[in-house]
Order: structure tokens, then sequence, then C-alpha cells
């Protein structure tokens, strides 16, 4: 899908630029990236108004420096889509597999976006040039991606034990059954691991 944040008239979301934008995108997805974090507009209205312009997915922590300091206002704007409808919240900045789970379940959103903490430094060769450091590069980390997605199992099967009946746990949002939550990877290494399709490229 495609990916933007442009449009932004006077702090806040140009509603021409966009309505021009996302048809021109479709059939794929369109996801609004974290430009909603600056936006000057009430973030709930702004949420809203995403929505009426065929916006999919919002990337956004909460208009915060991380996900776990804007989780107050990311529960808040997963409860009005639910309510009221908009495009599905992708929770970024901060994602790690310590606190991905934690993050499912006090904002009851589905998906995160992880980058940084799913990778790991590469030394590649070595150098034997006196005051020559070796190359390093970063690549995804199937170790701790593989943690996260445990984490993130944990969480949903949690939270869906916890409902009562078969049939209000099989449309509980964190349901495996209703949806995935998937980490999207930022990567530059052709060899990540095998994970699921992520929401946003």
């Amino acid at each position: 899908g495609g990916v933007g944040g442009g449009g932004l008239v006077h702090g806040g979301i140009g509603g021409r630029a966009l309505s021009a934008e996302v048809p021109v995108s479709k059939p794929m997805t369109v996801t609004f990236h974290r430009a909603f974090d600056v936006c000057a507009e009430e973030p709930v209205e702004c949420l809203g108004k995403l929505g009426r312009l065929g916006v999919d997915f919002l990337l956004t922590s909460g208009r915060a420096n991380s996900a776990w300091e804007g989780r107050e206002l990311l529960r808040t704007l997963e409860h009005s889509r639910r309510q009221a409808g908009g495009p599905t919240i992708i929770v970024a900045a901060g994602v790690t597999p310590q606190n991905g789970s934690a993050l499912l379940d006090f904002t009851k959103v589905t998906d995160l976006h992880a980058g940084a903490a799913l990778q790991e430094e590469l030394v590649r060769g070595g150098s034997s040039r006196p005051g020559v450091s070796s190359p390093i590069t970063r690549r995804t980390s199937a170790e701790r991606v593989r943690i996260m997605l445990e984490n993130m199992k944990q969480s949903i099967e949690d939270a869906t034990a916890g409902l009562n009946g078969s049939q209000a746990a099989a449309n509980h949002p964190l349901s495996p059954g209703a949806t995935s939550a998937a980490a999207a990877l930022s990567s530059s290494s052709a060899a990540a691991p095998s994970v699921a399709q992520p929401t946003t490229v």
C-alpha cells in the first residue's frame, strides 16, 4: 500500500489534497504516517476526518515521544475508531518485544509497528589497518521478532480467555479469529525472517 503524510495545511489535515491523492492510490491501502502526531487539530476529530477521506491505516505514537507515553490517547483513539469508524491504528515509536504486549493490553489496538528494537548490529569482516573500524550494518533479529510475536500471542490469548462465551471470544478485537496483530518490520536487510505480512512497508 501507499504511505504518506502530506497535506497538512496550517497545522491541520488538508482535506483537499488528501481527497485528491487517496482515490489515485486505490485499490492499494493508504496509510497516513506520523504527521498526525504534529497535527494541530483535535486528535479524535482528526482521526474522523482521515476516515472520511478514505485513509485505511494511521501510524501514530499518540502524539508523544513514544507509544508508551502516548498510550492514554492511543486508547482514546481506538475507542473512538470502534464507535464511529476510522482508520485502523498502528502503534509506533518505541515499540519493543518487552512492551508490545502491554501496549496491546492497554490500548486495545491490534497492530504494532516496530523497527530499530527488532534489529541487531552485525560486524562484517575486520580491518587490519590501525585506526580503521570494521563496517557495521543492522539487520532484523529473528530472535527478537520471535520474542515479540510470542508475547503478543500470549496477550491475545489472555484477553480472549477472559471473555465469557465462545461467541464473545470470537468477536473480541484481539481474537485471532477476528484479526491478527502484526509487527511491521523496518529493516534494510534482505534476509529478514519470515513473519506475518507487515501492514506498512
